[in-house]
């Protein structure tokens, strides 16, 4: 049998492999930070379209390059496409979010985004009065991304048992509100309805702080550092609550302002 003996310069590499310093993972403020930059992307997409669009549509009007008849046409094909886009894009942005494929998922998320703005488009020509664009849009934006920094805010410091007591509630909630929506449609109180349309705007918010909350924790688990098809589907999840929460901001504020 063969004695091995080790050098000292077998003895120092022996070392070396052994004490290989051993990498953390990336703080969970970095990764949320990815999630919000793939968000405010989105809703600067949508914002661009929604607000370019009919006032391109507008200017070529009024220059005689296209009829109102052939505007309106020609719009009205651009929402039958975006709604048709919608759907598969929210499919890929939910299957591709654990999968590797970075660039069919970011190119459905713009897609959306896009769609998105085409159909709000012709949400702000009926709510916004020639000469008041920034006052009518503007102000409910900058409400909701208040209410929305806040709510997150909420959420990001909000602990797992609190979680546990407030999802059962809002499901509750919900259930209740869906229930008396059904039945005041046969009644057609106005009363009942905005009762039911201000509980549920309470617990849309409430939702943001628990969704964050989910966010905050995937993050700290498992990270976005090398997954951004999560984070793009997670800014996806707090993009479309946003843009819910500003519709209703915006139907509130336009109410409010023309029966002043």
């Amino acid at each position: 049998m063969e004695h091995y003996e080790f050098t000292p310069n077998d003895a120092d590499v022996r070392v070396e492999k052994t004490e290989r310093p051993i990498s953390t993972p990336k703080k969970a403020t970095f990764n949320m930070a990815k999630v919000y930059l793939w968000m405010a992307l989105g809703l600067l997409i949508t914002g661009l379209v929604s607000i370019g669009l009919p006032e391109l549509f507008i200017a070529l009007i009024q220059n005689g390059s296209l009829s109102a008849e052939t505007a309106n046409a020609i719009y009205r094909v651009l929402l039958v496409v975006s709604i048709l886009a919608m759907v598969p894009s929210m499919i890929i942005i939910s299957v591709q979010a654990l999968r590797k494929n970075f660039v069919l998922d970011a190119i459905s998320y713009i897609v959306y985004t896009v769609a998105m703005g085409v159909l709000l488009g012709v949400v702000f020509v009926g709510f916004v009065e020639p000469g008041e664009g920034l006052w009518t849009i503007g102000i409910p934006f900058l409400v909701t991304a208040v209410c929305f920094a806040g709510m997150g805010l909420i959420g990001s410091l909000m602990k797992d048992s609190t979680m546990g007591v407030i999802i059962p509630v809002i499901s509750t909630l919900a259930i209740g509100c869906f229930t008396i929506y059904m039945i005041n449609s046969f009644i057609g109180s106005a009363i009942v309805y905005w009762i039911v349309d201000f509980i549920l705007f309470g617990l849309m918010l409430l939702t943001v702080a628990i969704d964050t909350k989910s966010v905050k924790d995937v993050a700290e688990s498992i990270g976005f550092t090398n997954n951004t098809n999560l984070a793009i589907y997670c800014a996806y999840m707090l993009y479309v609550e946003f843009i819910w929460i500003f519709l209703r901001v915006l139907l509130y504020t336009t109410m409010f302002s023309r029966r002043n």
